[in-house]
């Protein structure tokens, strides 16, 4: 696994990019384990735990070869301080999903940094 849920050790918690690869999100709820996100090239998770400072919602494991980028806290604080609204919403998302998580999540999904998007 690349993160526990229920992992509660803040110092060593990091968020990823996925640069190859998939991934998938799974909680355990009265014992059974609920597949709740996949993930692919381009997207993230970890920072739910990081912007709310609460343990890990999810077990997060590759399904593939994986290449990831990481942060630890001290630099997803640094760099994504300034992202934090956008990061609560993208939260905001799993809870109103039902799952505590959604399924993909994909940086270039923000207007702001889809290069596509831009006028």
């Amino acid at each position: 696994a690349i993160i526990k849920e229920g992992d509660d050790d803040f110092n060593e918690m990091r968020f990823y990019l996925i640069e190859k690869g998939r991934a998938e999100a799974v909680k355990t709820k009265d014992g059974e384990d609920i597949v709740v996100g996949s993930m692919k090239e381009g997207q993230f998770f970890g920072e739910k735990a990081l912007v709310e400072k609460v343990p890990r919602a999810a077990t997060v494991t590759a399904k593939t070869d994986m290449k990831t980028a990481s942060l630890d806290v001290a630099a997803f604080e640094r760099l994504m301080g300034p992202c934090t609204d956008i990061l609560q919403r993208t939260i905001a998302t799993y809870i109103a999903a039902g799952t505590g998580l959604k399924a993909a999540r994909n940086l270039s999904a923000d207007p702001v940094r889809d290069p596509e998007n831009l006028e």
